[in-house]
């Protein structure tokens, strides 16, 4: 305290506010770095802001990010670049994705990203360009009658995944 008291700027005035930030300054928390951490901070800074249905949409996004991370290692957020964003398209195309699901994936990790960036964390230059040139597709609708739904229902599936995308 007197170490403060003797080191202040001159004309600081010295008050209770100026008292309570010396004795118990402001707590500053470490922003994290890695990607994946930082879309739980994300999602628990804007929680009071974002609908329900929007968290579960962003956590389906941060767990296809993880499922990225267990082939290309820990991402974090100044490597989101023009060539991360071509790596996870190649990646989604390996795994089967639809092309929209790709754009709303790079869509949302842009908004993570910028997110980031407004915290003050360093981001790449190249970071607003990651979705340039990406448009979503017109997409058909499928409709089903009752037999196909019933031949869909009884056919046996490989593994669990499948399982449950039926």
């Amino acid at each position: 305290l007197t170490d403060r008291l003797n080191n202040r700027k001159d004309g600081q005035i010295i008050n209770s506010r100026w008292l309570n930030k010396v004795i118990t300054p402001r707590k500053t928390t470490e922003l994290p770095k890695a990607l994946l951490s930082y879309f739980d901070y994300f999602l628990e800074s804007k929680k009071t802001s974002l609908n329900a249905n929007t968290i579960k949409k962003i956590k389906v996004f941060k767990h296809r990010l993880e499922r990225y991370e267990h082939t290309h290692g820990t991402v974090y957020i100044n490597e989101v670049d023009k060539r991360f964003a071509l790596s996870l398209q190649r990646w989604c195309d390996r795994e089967n994705y639809a092309h929209n699901t790709k754009v709303k994936t790079l869509k949302v990790l842009l908004t993570v990203c910028n997110h980031a960036k407004e915290n003050g964390l360093p981001t790449s230059t190249q970071l607003p360009y990651i979705t340039r040139g990406l448009k979503y597709q017109k997409t058909s609708h499928v409709h089903l009658d009752f037999e196909e739904l019933k031949t869909i229902a009884a056919t046996p599936m490989p593994d669990s995944r499948t399982e449950i995308a039926r």
